[in-house]
């Protein structure tokens, strides 16, 4: 595929609307509600790489954009660099303390790839706290519950 945008439209499972987004991402928000979710990328070749390096450009121009922190973290997540990541997720979550999707990406990174239990619940206990109504609501409870019966069986760290 060119450098050209990518034309995809995308239906918000919140707002129902169609939302047409200039990259392709795995997470994305819906340009009507604001509100995040999941996509599975359409294209052939990897964004990641040239996302960093764009994000990092605007970054070093405006250091308060949280949303570019949060794609900066999704891109280092999906490039295996999640110390990166959860740094730059963190960053964001300074600035824009009540981004859900953020609180969502680091609980299931701290889980996941660091084992940090203890983290990874403080984030999706948040997550769940500004998104009661999500849709993916029983997995991330589901989730929480495996991660104290590890947290209290002394795995992870």
């Amino acid at each position: 595929m060119g450098d050209g945008p990518v034309e995809m439209v995308l239906r918000c499972p919140y707002c129902h609307r169609e939302s047409y987004p200039t990259r392709p991402q795995p997470r994305v928000r819906c340009a009507w509600c604001g509100r995040g979710f999941n996509v599975t990328p359409l294209v052939e070749e990897p964004w990641y790489d040239q996302a960093v390096k764009d994000l990092i450009r605007v970054l070093e121009i405006k250091k308060d954009l949280h949303l570019a922190y949060h794609n900066l973290g999704l891109a280092y997540a999906e490039t295996g660099l999640y110390d990166r990541a959860i740094a730059v997720l963190e960053q964001e979550l300074e600035l824009n303390p009540a981004d859900a999707d953020t609180h969502y990406l680091l609980g299931m990174t701290y889980a996941a790839v660091t084992m940090n239990y203890a983290r990874g619940i403080e984030h999706l206990e948040k997550y769940l706290g500004l998104r009661p109504d999500a849709a993916e609501g029983e997995q991330v409870r589901a989730m929480i519950g495996r991660l104290r019966s590890l947290e209290k069986n002394g795995a992870g760290g």
